[in-house]
C-alpha cells in the first residue's frame, strides 16, 4: 500500500478517554475518605473539588501529576476532617481501590472507532506518540481491535526533538499530522518540529496550561473524523 500520509496520535485523552477513568477514580477515592473520615464534602461539584487539591499538589510536586495518591488521600483528609495524619492502613486501603478504578477501561473519544479504519485505507501511516506506559496504550489498543491500523507505537517524553526524529519517517512533511489534546506537549511541539499540528480537546487540561498557545494549532476539532478531510487536501 502507498503511504499517502503519515499521522502521530496521542493516546490518552485523543483516542480514548482516560479522563472519565480518572474522574470515577477520583470521586471514589473521595468517597472513601469520606467513609473512613466520618466527614462529607459538601461541595456542588465534587470532581472540582477533588481536583483542586490534585491541581495544588501537582504544581508543587516535582513528578507533576504522577505524585503518589497517597497525598491527595492526605489533602483531602485534612480539608475534611480537619487535621492531617489518616492512618496508614486507610490510606494504603483506599490508594489500593484507587488504581483498581484507574485499571478500567477507557472508552474511545468520538470518531475513533470509525476514523482509524478510515485513514489506514486511505494509505495514512498511523502512529501512536504517548506518554504512557507502552504496555497500557497496547493493551487499551487490543481491546478495542484497534492494533491493526496502528504502525508504530512510540512511548516516552514529549519534546519537539521527539517529533524532528519522528518526521524523519515522512517523505512529505507536508502530509505530516500531529493530533493530541495537550497544547504545550503535542501542539507546541509539533509545530517546533515543522509539522501540522491539531488540537483535539479532551476532558481535563491542567490549570497551569498555557491557553495562548493554541496560537500554533493549524486546526482544532472535535471529532477524530475532522481528520480525514486534512489527509483528502493533501494526497
Amino acid at each position: 500500500m502507498n503511504v499517502n500520509g503519515w499521522l502521530f496520535t496521542d493516546a490518552d485523552n485523543t483516542l480514548w478517554d482516560t479522563n472519565r477513568v480518572f474522574a470515577e477514580a477520583q470521586l471514589g477515592l473521595l468517597e472513601s475518605v469520606e467513609q473512613f473520615s466520618g466527614q462529607r464534602a459538601h461541595h456542588d461539584d465534587r470532581l472540582a473539588f477533588v481536583r483542586t487539591h490534585d491541581q495544588r499538589i501537582a504544581a508543587k510536586d516535582h513528578r507533576g501529576l504522577k505524585y503518589p495518591p497517597a497525598f491527595l488521600v492526605q489533602a483531602l483528609w485534612a480539608d475534611l476532617a480537619g487535621k492531617l495524619g489518616a492512618p496508614d492502613d486507610v490510606v494504603a486501603s483506599i490508594v489500593a481501590d484507587y488504581f483498581t478504578n484507574l485499571s478500567k477501561q477507557a472508552d474511545l473519544r468520538p470518531g475513533v472507532k470509525e476514523a482509524l479504519p478510515a485513514l489506514h485505507a486511505k494509505g495514512v501511516e498511523i502512529s501512536i506518540v504517548s506518554e504512557g506506559k507502552r504496555e497500557r496504550v497496547l493493551e487499551t489498543l487490543a481491546a478495542h481491535g484497534l492494533e491493526a491500523y496502528i504502525t508504530r507505537t512510540v512511548t516516552g517524553e514529549k519534546s519537539a526533538d521527539m517529533f524532528r526524529r519522528l518526521l524523519k519517517l515522512a517523505d512529505n512533511p507536508v502530509n505530516a499530522v500531529v493530533v493530541g489534546d495537550q497544547l504545550d506537549r503535542d501542539v507546541a511541539f509539533a509545530k517546533a518540529a515543522g509539522l501540522t499540528a491539531v488540537y483535539f480537546p479532551g476532558g481535563f487540561t491542567p490549570e497551569w496550561t498555557d491557553h495562548k498557545l493554541l496560537v500554533h494549532a493549524d486546526a482544532t476539532i472535535a471529532d477524530f473524523r475532522d481528520l480525514i478531510p486534512m489527509f483528502d487536501e493533501q494526497t
